[in-house]
């Protein structure tokens, strides 16, 4: 993924998001074992989260606002568990905030976006976030039953492979935008770092 950036003429920083995954895997049930104890130590970490995401959104896509979401995920896993140590409206109160705040600091981070662009923006953020908080996990055992088997191996593939799927998709984009965009994506023209994150530090 890395090495596409650079040979499509992009940016070595930030990194991009299978690095931000990672840091998510390492560090997202520390992180929330210490932010779900009390009410207080939500709104500790997210103001953590908050005020280090400018810093590290230089270093890796998303930086720590990407921990807020994923918080909501861990949250929404668990509901009942978290309930027990921190209040139904303390844990609201945060979800609706932490959507809002990523929203508004990627809106921020892309000012070329038009007003169609950041209305399929917001919707796309009210979509994800309604999806995330009423997710459950859920095993088909009797699948055949109501479905084909072709149909049941392609869930099943999108499923197992989900990563590779990603990393092929975006490297065929990156090959199709050095062919259609040659004067934005140059061979090996790449940079260090992505002027644009630094937008976020940045008022307009």
């Amino acid at each position: 993924m890395a090495a596409s950036s650079l040979i499509a003429g992009q940016f070595l920083l930030p990194m991009n998001i299978l690095f931000t995954i990672i840091f998510l895997r390492l560090y997202r049930d520390k992180v929330a074992r210490y932010s779900l104890a009390s009410p207080q130590a939500l709104r500790g970490m997210f103001f953590i989260l908050f005020l280090s995401s400018f810093p590290s959104s230089v270093l890796f896509e998303y930086g720590s606002l990407a921990m807020l979401i994923a918080l909501v995920g861990f949250i929404a896993r668990r509901k009942e568990a978290v309930y027990e140590r921190v209040e139904r409206k303390y844990i609201l109160m945060y979800v609706v905030v932490a959507f809002f705040t990523t929203y508004i600091m990627q809106g921020i981070a892309m000012p070329y976006l038009t007003g169609a662009q950041a209305w399929v923006l917001t919707l796309g953020y009210a979509f994800m976030g309604g999806i995330l908080w009423h997710f459950k996990p859920v095993a088909f055992t009797d699948a055949r039953r109501y479905m084909a088997g072709s149909f049941i191996k392609i869930f099943q593939f999108l499923g197992r492979w989900t990563l590779e799927i990603y990393v092929v998709h975006i490297v065929a984009l990156r090959i199709a935008a050095m062919i259609l965009f040659p004067e934005r994506f140059s061979f090996l023209g790449w940079q260090i770092v992505d002027p644009n994150v630094f937008s976020i530090f940045i008022v307009h």
